[in-house]
Protein backbone atom coordinates (compact mmCIF):
# COMPACT_ATOMS: atom_id res chain seq x y z
CA UNK A 1 0.00 0.00 0.00
CA UNK A 2 3.03 2.40 -0.28
CA UNK A 3 3.11 3.11 3.62
CA UNK A 4 6.05 2.95 5.31
CA UNK A 5 7.17 2.82 9.33
CA UNK A 6 9.80 4.40 9.79
CA UNK A 7 10.38 4.16 13.49
CA UNK A 8 10.15 0.17 13.62
CA UNK A 9 12.58 -0.11 10.16
CA UNK A 10 15.28 2.16 11.93
CA UNK A 11 14.84 0.23 15.25
CA UNK A 12 15.44 -3.16 13.62
CA UNK A 13 18.30 -1.86 11.80
CA UNK A 14 20.03 0.53 14.38
CA UNK A 15 19.13 -0.65 17.94
CA UNK A 16 17.93 -3.92 18.16
CA UNK A 17 21.06 -5.84 16.50
CA UNK A 18 22.81 -4.51 19.65
CA UNK A 19 20.73 -5.41 21.98
CA UNK A 20 20.10 -8.40 24.02
CA UNK A 21 18.96 -11.09 21.75
CA UNK A 22 16.79 -13.17 24.58
CA UNK A 23 15.42 -12.22 27.90
CA UNK A 24 12.66 -10.29 28.17
CA UNK A 25 11.37 -7.24 25.89
CA UNK A 26 9.26 -4.10 27.30
CA UNK A 27 7.44 -2.04 24.89
CA UNK A 28 6.19 1.22 27.09
CA UNK A 29 3.13 2.51 25.21
CA UNK A 30 3.41 1.06 21.89
CA UNK A 31 0.66 3.48 19.82
CA UNK A 32 -2.57 1.36 19.29
CA UNK A 33 -0.67 -1.78 19.40
CA UNK A 34 0.44 -1.86 15.53
CA UNK A 35 4.26 0.08 16.37
CA UNK A 36 4.52 -3.15 18.82
CA UNK A 37 3.53 -5.98 15.79
CA UNK A 38 5.42 -3.91 13.45
CA UNK A 39 9.07 -3.24 15.41
CA UNK A 40 8.59 -6.76 16.60
CA UNK A 41 7.32 -8.84 13.69
CA UNK A 42 10.91 -10.12 13.18
CA UNK A 43 10.99 -10.31 16.95
CA UNK A 44 11.46 -14.16 16.27
CA UNK A 45 14.82 -13.79 15.20
CA UNK A 46 15.28 -11.92 18.51
CA UNK A 47 13.83 -14.63 20.97
CA UNK A 48 12.56 -11.92 23.61
CA UNK A 49 9.72 -12.38 25.60
CA UNK A 50 7.29 -9.64 24.95
CA UNK A 51 5.89 -7.74 26.90
CA UNK A 52 3.65 -4.30 26.32
CA UNK A 53 1.90 -2.29 28.45
CA UNK A 54 -0.51 1.08 27.52
CA UNK A 55 -3.06 2.76 29.51
CA UNK A 56 -5.99 1.50 27.09
CA UNK A 57 -6.15 -2.02 27.42
CA UNK A 58 -8.04 -2.22 23.68
CA UNK A 59 -4.56 -0.38 21.98
CA UNK A 60 -3.31 -3.80 22.51
CA UNK A 61 -5.84 -6.09 21.73
CA UNK A 62 -3.96 -6.86 18.24
CA UNK A 63 -0.49 -7.53 20.79
CA UNK A 64 -2.83 -9.76 22.80
CA UNK A 65 -4.06 -11.64 20.14
CA UNK A 66 -0.32 -12.27 18.72
CA UNK A 67 0.43 -13.47 22.38
CA UNK A 68 2.26 -10.42 24.20
CA UNK A 69 2.12 -10.11 27.94
CA UNK A 70 -0.29 -6.64 28.08
CA UNK A 71 -0.31 -4.85 31.39
CA UNK A 72 -2.60 -1.50 31.82
CA UNK A 73 -0.38 1.73 32.75
CA UNK A 74 -1.24 5.20 32.69
CA UNK A 75 2.01 6.85 32.82
CA UNK A 76 -0.08 10.07 33.66
CA UNK A 77 -0.47 8.52 36.92
CA UNK A 78 0.87 5.10 37.27
CA UNK A 79 4.89 4.75 38.35
CA UNK A 80 6.07 2.13 35.72
CA UNK A 81 8.60 0.80 38.47
CA UNK A 82 5.43 -0.12 40.59
CA UNK A 83 3.42 -1.86 38.20
CA UNK A 84 5.61 -5.13 38.17
CA UNK A 85 7.20 -7.53 40.77
CA UNK A 86 10.13 -6.52 42.64
CA UNK A 87 12.10 -9.34 40.67
CA UNK A 88 10.63 -8.92 37.46
CA UNK A 89 12.87 -6.67 35.06
CA UNK A 90 13.47 -6.37 31.57
CA UNK A 91 16.15 -6.68 29.18
CA UNK A 92 15.29 -4.17 26.50
CA UNK A 93 12.93 -1.47 27.00
CA UNK A 94 11.37 0.29 23.92
CA UNK A 95 10.24 3.92 25.19
CA UNK A 96 9.05 5.41 21.68
CA UNK A 97 6.75 8.58 20.87
CA UNK A 98 5.85 8.93 24.66
CA UNK A 99 7.49 11.67 26.77
CA UNK A 100 5.81 13.79 24.04
CA UNK A 101 2.14 12.98 25.60
CA UNK A 102 2.71 13.26 28.87
CA UNK A 103 3.45 15.91 31.64
CA UNK A 104 6.95 16.66 33.19
CA UNK A 105 6.02 14.79 36.19
CA UNK A 106 4.94 11.88 34.15
CA UNK A 107 8.28 11.86 32.44
CA UNK A 108 10.33 12.24 36.04
CA UNK A 109 8.08 9.41 37.17
CA UNK A 110 8.64 7.31 34.37
CA UNK A 111 12.63 7.65 34.31
CA UNK A 112 13.18 6.71 37.88
CA UNK A 113 10.51 3.74 37.61
CA UNK A 114 12.79 2.19 34.51
CA UNK A 115 15.83 1.44 36.75
CA UNK A 116 13.47 -0.58 38.96
CA UNK A 117 12.58 -2.46 35.78
CA UNK A 118 15.59 -3.11 34.53
CA UNK A 119 19.04 -4.82 35.32
CA UNK A 120 23.01 -4.47 34.36
CA UNK A 121 23.21 -4.50 30.92
CA UNK A 122 20.08 -3.99 30.28
CA UNK A 123 19.31 -1.54 26.69
CA UNK A 124 16.81 1.84 26.57
CA UNK A 125 15.33 2.79 23.35
CA UNK A 126 13.83 6.47 23.57
CA UNK A 127 12.69 8.11 20.48
CA UNK A 128 10.38 10.97 20.22
CA UNK A 129 9.93 13.78 17.46
CA UNK A 130 12.47 16.65 16.81
CA UNK A 131 9.73 19.59 17.06
CA UNK A 132 6.87 17.65 18.79
CA UNK A 133 5.24 21.20 18.98
CA UNK A 134 5.63 22.77 15.86
CA UNK A 135 3.51 25.91 16.18
CA UNK A 136 6.46 27.76 17.92
CA UNK A 137 6.68 24.93 21.08
CA UNK A 138 3.06 25.90 22.15
CA UNK A 139 0.89 22.78 22.58
CA UNK A 140 -2.46 23.21 20.49
CA UNK A 141 -5.73 22.62 21.76
CA UNK A 142 -6.94 19.42 20.52
CA UNK A 143 -3.80 18.43 18.79
CA UNK A 144 -4.44 15.38 16.59
CA UNK A 145 -1.25 13.80 17.98
CA UNK A 146 -1.84 14.74 21.20
CA UNK A 147 1.38 16.31 21.75
CA UNK A 148 1.91 18.53 24.66
CA UNK A 149 5.50 19.23 25.39
CA UNK A 150 8.83 18.99 23.75
CA UNK A 151 11.22 16.26 25.74
CA UNK A 152 14.79 17.08 25.45
CA UNK A 153 17.50 14.69 24.91
CA UNK A 154 19.96 15.88 27.91
CA UNK A 155 16.97 16.48 30.30
CA UNK A 156 16.07 12.80 29.35
CA UNK A 157 19.42 11.68 30.31
CA UNK A 158 20.31 13.10 33.44
CA UNK A 159 17.01 11.88 34.91
CA UNK A 160 17.95 8.24 34.31
CA UNK A 161 20.25 7.85 36.93
CA UNK A 162 21.84 4.32 36.63
CA UNK A 163 21.80 4.76 32.93
CA UNK A 164 25.12 5.28 30.43
CA UNK A 165 24.11 6.87 27.14
CA UNK A 166 25.66 4.84 24.65
CA UNK A 167 24.33 7.07 21.17
CA UNK A 168 21.49 9.58 20.25
CA UNK A 169 21.22 11.55 17.33
CA UNK A 170 18.78 12.00 15.13
CA UNK A 171 17.33 9.25 12.32
CA UNK A 172 14.22 10.58 9.40
CA UNK A 173 10.95 9.47 10.61
CA UNK A 174 9.13 10.38 7.23
CA UNK A 175 6.64 12.68 7.95
CA UNK A 176 8.41 13.70 11.57
CA UNK A 177 12.44 13.30 12.06
CA UNK A 178 12.90 11.94 15.52
CA UNK A 179 15.59 12.36 18.21
CA UNK A 180 16.64 9.21 19.74
CA UNK A 181 18.81 7.45 22.67
CA UNK A 182 19.97 4.42 23.29
CA UNK A 183 21.00 3.61 27.07
CA UNK A 184 22.39 0.80 29.28
CA UNK A 185 21.93 0.45 32.33
CA UNK A 186 25.23 0.53 34.35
Amino acid sequence: NGRTFPRPEWANRQFFPNASKTGKLLDIAPAHGCHGALLYRDHYQYKLDLHTCDFSPCYNKLLTILGVKVNHVDLRFDNIGNEYEDDETFDVIALTEVLEHVDQAAEDRTCEGLHRITHKGSRLLITFPVKALPHGGVPQPNDPLGHIRQPIVDEVIAKLHGFSALESGKFSGGRYDQRYIILERK
